[in-house]
């Protein structure tokens, strides 16, 4: 919605592609294309490997994947810490829309039940109710994309 460019070069490239693409088109196409046709794994792996928070591994057996563990495990553990916080000493009634889809997308994708306390799981669970109508397209949209590449075959 806002054309303006952050001064940050992976979402100034992301701002200037999507305004370079006439029409609207639904958030899981654009999901996939960034996935796809920008490699934007690898590049965001590589910007946080640049900043010191990951390291890259790649795979030693043939198709593996590149892995990009946390250097640092207490700094990794911050954000689940913090969010965990924000649901526990909140309703989501009072939680601003970005944590509230942080929480969703947490959710949806399953990290609720395999690193989160389940009370916390539950409090994510609620989160949703609360998105605005905008977040909520955009979480069916990421749930959507992911369920496509977890589920395509590849010949």
């Amino acid at each position: 919605m806002d054309p303006r460019l952050w001064q940050e070069p992976l979402t100034d490239l992301l701002i200037t592609e999507i305004l370079r693409r006439e029409g609207a088109h639904p958030a899981r196409l654009w999901i996939r294309y960034l996935r796809t046709q920008l490699n934007i794994n690898e590049r965001v792996g590589t910007r946080l490997v640049t900043a010191g928070v990951l390291r890259r591994e790649q795979g030693k057996l043939i198709g593996r994947q590149v892995r990009w563990p946390a250097m640092d495990p207490n700094q990794a553990a911050s954000p689940r810490v913090r969010l965990t916080a924000m649901l526990m000493h909140s309703s989501p009634a009072e939680l601003d829309p970005g944590t509230l889809l942080l929480a969703s997308l947490a959710e949806a994708v399953g990290l609720a039940t395999h690193i989160f306390d389940p009370q916390v799981g539950g409090r994510m669970r609620d989160c949703r109710r609360f998105l605005p109508a905008q977040l909520e397209g955009l979480l069916a949209a990421v749930v959507g994309a992911l369920d496509v590449s977890t589920t395509t075959v590849r010949r």
